[in-house]
């Protein structure tokens, strides 16, 4: 099946219960690999999917059920990234209300803005203590944190958010992979003599985890 976030959850609590050998793929990943295409519907769509596996079975890694930990930061993670947005954009407007002066409502938006900001910046506070208290409660994740926060300027929110990517490092074991994942690492684009640019990062990547490498680098 193509990976479509939470409406995947149903069926990943369902399957399992059975002896089924589980392959979740990429909805990009499925979409560049089946050329020039006319129709689409959900049988059709399935039938892809089917074609795709077995053509590349021997590179699909086989679905494991993720461990209610890291399932429970990946929803609080995105949960606070949806409040650090909302933020962002509350404290953007701050600037707008100065211009109001003339008509008198400057101070009034302000104070209902700030209490908003303030509202939400308890709420991610509360998310980031939930979040650490799960890190500290399961030995192996706690481990993971200590060896990760260990590099010199790491700081929590990209050790919860390499940990909740990489499922634990179960999902991406490999350095140049996760590097690769992130959109950090340079590729050629070169044919023949005629067409010679610079190296390039991919846009296939995690956008958030690229945001959060490159502020770090």
């Amino acid at each position: 099946m193509e990976n479509t976030g939470r409406y995947n959850w149903q069926l990943y609590e369902a399957l399992p219960k059975y002896n089924f050998e589980v392959y979740v793929i990429s909805a990009l990943h499925l979409k560049k690999s089946m050329g020039l295409v006319r129709e689409k519907n959900d049988r059709v769509d399935a039938e892809r999917i089917c074609k795709f596996i077995q053509k590349n079975q021997d590179e699909c890694a086989v679905w494991k059920p993720v461990a209610v930990n890291i399932q429970k930061m990946k929803v609080l993670l995105t949960e606070r990234t949806s409040r650090i947005k909302m933020k962002r954009q509350l404290l953007a407007q701050q600037s707008d209300y100065k211009l109001m002066k003339t008509i008198g409502l400057e101070k009034q938006l302000a104070k209902m803005n700030q209490g908003l900001i303030e509202s939400l910046q308890e709420q991610i506070d509360k998310l980031e203590a939930e979040i650490d208290k799960i890190v500290k409660s399961d030995e192996s994740l706690k481990e993971q944190a200590k060896q990760i926060q260990s590099v010199p300027g790491v700081g929590p929110i990209t050790c919860w958010s390499m940990i909740a990517k990489t499922e634990g490092f179960t999902a991406i074991s490999e350095p140049r992979k996760m590097a690769c994942y992130c959109g950090i690492v340079p590729f050629d684009h070169q044919s023949g003599t005629s067409v010679r640019r610079q190296p390039r990062v991919s846009t296939y990547a995690d956008k958030s985890m690229k945001s959060i490498c490159i502020w770090r680098q």
